[in-house]
C-alpha cells in the first residue's frame, strides 16, 4: 500500500486535492499519519478501490470530512467555486 500512497503523492504534484497543501515525502511515511489514501468517491457507492479512485489526503480533514453532512461546513468550501476554478486546477494537475 505503501507504493501506491507515493505514485499517488506523485501524480497530485504533492499536495492534498482537498486543502490543496504541498506535503514534503517525510510528512507521507512514517509514525506521523499526517496523511492517508482515502477513496475520493466512497467505495460503499462507487465499489472501487482501484488506483484510479484513491486519493492521498490530510489525515486531520479527510476525518474531520466524515463527521458532517454537508460540505457547506467543509472549512475549504467557498460559495465563488466555479466550475472553471475546478478545471484550473485539474488542467494543473495533468501537466
Amino acid at each position: 500500500m505503501e507504493i501506491f500512497k507515493y505514485r499517488l503523492w506523485q501524480e497530485q504534484k504533492f499536495q492534498c486535492l482537498y486543502t490543496g497543501r504541498v506535503f514534503p515525502f517525510n510528512q507521507l511515511f512514517g509514525d506521523t499519519n499526517n496523511y492517508q489514501i482515502e477513496h475520493t468517491i466512497p467505495r460503499s457507492i462507487s465499489f472501487d478501490s482501484e488506483l484510479k479512485n484513491l486519493t492521498v489526503c490530510d489525515s486531520v480533514y479527510n476525518n474531520f470530512t466524515k463527521t458532517i453532512t454537508s460540505q457547506l461546513e467543509c472549512p475549504n468550501y467557498y460559495e465563488s467555486y466555479t466550475l472553471d476554478t475546478v478545471d484550473g486546477k485539474l488542467n494543473v494537475l495533468q501537466l
